[in-house]
C-alpha cells in the first residue's frame, strides 16, 4: 500500500491523519506493508517533518509494524510515482496552493480562500486538458490496482 502526502512542509500536520489511513489499511488487510511518501518542493526543510515522524510521541510509525516513511523532494505538478501505484493520497493545505483544481475530484470539497469555511466543490480547470487527469486513472493521482 502506498499513501502519499502532497506538501507536507514540516510534518505535524499529517501524523494523526495518516495514523488514521493506517489503521484503516490495517482493519482490511492486518499484514501487508505500508510506505508512506511525503512530499514538497526540494527547497522544503524536510528536518521538522523527520524529526516527527521518527521521534515525535504523535508519530503514526509507533506501536507499527511493515510501515515505511519516506520524503521526496517533488512537486506535485509532475508525476512522483508510475501509473497506478498510489494506493492514498492526502494534502493538509496544499490545495490551497494551486490556482486551480486540476480535475474534478467526486464528493470533495476546498476551501477556495482562509475566510471562505462553506468551500466549493472541485472544479476541473479550463487548461487541465493537458495535464495528466484523476479520472483517467494516469499519473500520481491515478487509482491503485489493489484489492486489500
Amino acid at each position: 500500500v502506498l499513501i502519499e502526502d502532497f506538501g507536507c512542509a514540516g510534518g505535524r500536520n499529517e501524523l494523526e491523519p495518516i495514523r488514521v489511513a493506517i489503521a484503516g489499511v490495517r482493519e482490511r488487510a492486518p499484514a501487508v506493508p505500508i510506505m508512506v511518501v511525503h512530499t514538497d518542493l526540494p527547497s522544503n526543510d524536510f528536518t521538522s517533518l523527520f524529526q516527527a515522524v521518527e521521534q515525535s510521541r504523535e508519530s503514526y510509525l509507533i506501536g507499527q509494524n511493515d510501515v515505511f516513511a519516506y520524503a521526496a523532494g517533488r512537486s506535485l505538478y509532475g508525476p512522483i510515482f508510475p501509473d497506478a501505484a498510489l494506493t492514498l493520497g492526502w494534502t493538509a493545505i496544499t490545495v490551497h496552493w494551486l490556482s486551480t483544481m486540476p480535475c474534478v475530484i467526486p464528493d470533495q470539497i476546498f476551501p477556495t480562500s482562509p475566510k471562505d469555511r462553506r468551500g466549493k466543490h472541485s472544479e476541473p480547470s479550463p487548461d487541465a486538458t493537458g495535464r495528466r487527469s484523476c479520472a483517467s486513472g494516469s499519473g500520481s493521482f491515478g487509482p491503485a490496482a489493489r484489492s486489500w
